[in-house]
């Protein structure tokens, strides 16, 4: 049951899911998709329950074996100060080849010589927003993890487009578990199972002081 801010988005779930499930996660906007997908990768005060990998509760785990196991993407994620290559070092891509090979697959656009890679920011590279999207979500996937959590990865990139790139990652990481909080209906239809959030209605009561209104008996 998750519960943030007294307002439960998600009460009573239970569900087992294994490798190689694509699970989606819809409701509206607001309804509690990411913080849900929060709680798969952080322990929290919002929910209670147990969340267990391969029947280990989360709160147990190795930092490090969770690090190394476990990909989150939202967002919010941004490329850090410094160079292209900087940022993939930061996640473990060294070889240049591999470094080329990921770019040519996410900006196919860009004109690519070993200068891009030193020369500059990342963060001010010619890149449509759709394209730094697609490169960070490469970078993050590249320790191939067990289990990826996704918050509108596709969110700018056109449609057609986030479709392709979200069935090229399923298709290249076949023995993880996918959680992917979305609104596009093309991609549910892709999962394996999905989490609906529909969050409890919320009654409000309402005071008006209208002191003309009130009679003393």
């Amino acid at each position: 049951t998750i519960e943030p801010h007294g307002k439960a988005t998600l009460s009573d779930y239970s569900g087992k899911f294994t490798s190689g499930d694509i699970v989606t996660v819809s409701g509206k906007v607001g309804a509690g998709k990411s913080t849900l997908l929060r709680s798969l990768v952080a322990t929290s005060e919002m929910y209670q329950g147990t969340i267990r990998y391969n029947q280990v509760n989360i709160c147990n785990i190795n930092r490090m074996t969770f690090e190394k196991e476990v990909a989150f993407y939202d967002t919010s994620c941004h490329f850090f100060s410094g160079s292209l290559r900087f940022n993939f070092n930061l996640y473990g891509i060294y070889a240049n080849d591999r470094i080329f090979e990921i770019l040519k697959e996410c900006c196919p656009g860009l004109a690519l010589d070993s200068s891009i890679l030193d020369e500059g920011d990342a963060a001010s590279l010619n890149l449509s927003a759709g394209e730094k999207q697609k490169l960070m979500i490469a970078m993050i996937l590249e320790k191939k993890p067990s289990l990826i959590v996704l918050d509108e990865p596709t969110s700018f990139m056109p449609d057609h487009e986030g479709l392709a790139f979200l069935q090229k990652l399923f298709n290249g990481h076949q023995h993880a578990m996918f959680f992917i909080a979305t609104h596009d209906q093309r991609i549910k239809k892709l999962s394996t199972a999905s989490i609906q959030i529909c969050p409890e209605p919320v009654h409000k009561k309402i005071f008006i002081n209208t002191p003309g209104l009130v009679h003393n008996c």
